[in-house]
């Protein structure tokens, strides 16, 4: 966990030497900016193995980026290679940044 005030300091860095940062901060903190979803993944025998490309994709159909996953015993893969394949029954849950109600 990292303090609010280690947060807050690295925002501050980060909007200073990106030109253009502050305003997608602004997007994404602001009252009416998208969400953190999770989604829970069903375990399904049979289903093969676990690609992101796909699940990308789907996501971006209906406006949402995918973040993080949450795999099996409770790690969190953040910003995912594409190629990354992940066997049967993993990952447990999908991270993704979204409004609540798909486009």
């Amino acid at each position: 966990m990292l303090s609010t005030r280690r947060v807050k300091n690295y925002f501050l860095v980060h909007s200073a030497f990106v030109p253009g940062v502050a305003q997608v901060y602004e997007r994404l903190l602001g009252p009416d900016g998208p969400t953190v979803l999770r989604f829970r993944v069903p375990t399904t025998e049979g289903a093969g193995s676990f690609r992101l490309p796909e699940i990308a994709a789907a996501l971006a159909a209906r406006g949402r980026i995918l973040m993080a996953l949450e795999l099996q015993d409770g790690e969190v893969v953040v910003a995912p290679r594409y190629d990354l394949e992940l066997p049967e029954g993993e990952p447990r849950a999908i991270f993704a940044l979204g409004e609540l109600r798909p486009r």
